[in-house]
């Protein structure tokens, strides 16, 4: 699963000629933003995300919500509807959700649905994560 969000996370700064990453890095250590972004995920709003609303959900879509919201972080990035062909994120994020679907099998052991997480108790490290990618403009990823 790891190799296939890294490469979710590298085609994506690729396609935004190396752009995203370095947002990406800004808008992760903004605590506003990483709440605005998982209540975009709670598709029924009722204060938790399950496995369901995380894997159906459409990114692109969050992405533009989150974009058209205002920028809680300046990003440096130029202003208009994209950073890239809609198709080909559309295409990469989609296989990362299908991909990521299949590496966990849920289901596969005809279990009851899977426990919502309340959004309080979603905790993380995307910016470790990130720094596993390699920028599109060449260098390397930390710890690599």
């Amino acid at each position: 699963m790891q190799s296939s969000s890294l490469a979710a996370a590298v085609a994506l700064d690729r396609l935004s000629l190396g752009t995203a990453l370095p947002a990406a890095k800004r808008l992760t250590a903004d605590e506003i933003f990483m709440s605005t972004a998982m209540t975009a995920l709670d598709a029924n709003r009722d204060g938790s995300v399950t496995f369901d609303e995380l894997l159906n959900a459409d990114l692109l879509a969050v992405a533009r919500s989150l974009r058209a919201s205002g920028p809680i972080v300046p990003l440096g990035l130029p202003d208009g509807p994209a950073l890239g062909d809609d198709s080909a994120v559309r295409t990469i994020t989609t296989t990362y959700l299908r991909d990521t679907r299949a590496a966990l099998q849920l289901g596969i052991a005809h279990e009851t649905e899977t426990p919502a997480v309340p959004l309080a108790g979603l905790r993380g490290y995307p910016d470790a994560f990130l720094e596993l990618v390699v920028p599109a403009g060449g260098g390397t990823a930390r710890g690599r």
